[in-house]
């Protein structure tokens, strides 16, 4: 038999107690882990080379190169020249279009000459 002196208020009393105890555990706060750190490599170590001497001997007779079409737009072909490689040796870099810079109407062609003794490289240039 049911107790009637405990009362309906009473037995609602305790279950929204209840519920609030249970309210109060679903509230917990859970830590998050913390992020894991992105791996980034380490840079490249910087080597220094001294550049290679510049060379005593005059480079090699220019190439002969078969001029291909110009490319769409303002061109102008760029002739191949002897790079110097270190020791005693040349390497031909093939000639190529350059494009034509706003403002500048001539193309200067690059060319070998002496310089303090020895021969160096004067790159081309727009005039």
């Amino acid at each position: 038999m049911i107790n009637r002196s405990f009362g309906s208020n009473a037995l609602i009393r305790v279950f929204v107690a209840g519920l609030g105890v249970l309210g109060l555990a679903a509230c917990t706060v859970v830590e998050q882990p913390a992020p894991r750190p992105i791996y980034r490599p380490p840079p490249p170590p910087v080597v220094y080379a001294p550049p290679p001497p510049r060379p005593i001997y005059q480079p090699p007779p220019l190439r002969v190169e078969i001029i291909p079409p110009p490319p769409q737009g303002s061109y102008v072909w760029q002739p191949g020249h002897w790079d110097w490689a270190g020791g005693n040796n040349y390497r031909w870099d093939p000639g190529r279009y350059v494009y034509r810079q706003a403002g500048y109407h001539q193309w200067e062609h690059g060319h070998w000459a002496i310089v303090n003794g020895n021969w160096a490289w004067i790159p081309g240039r727009w005039r």
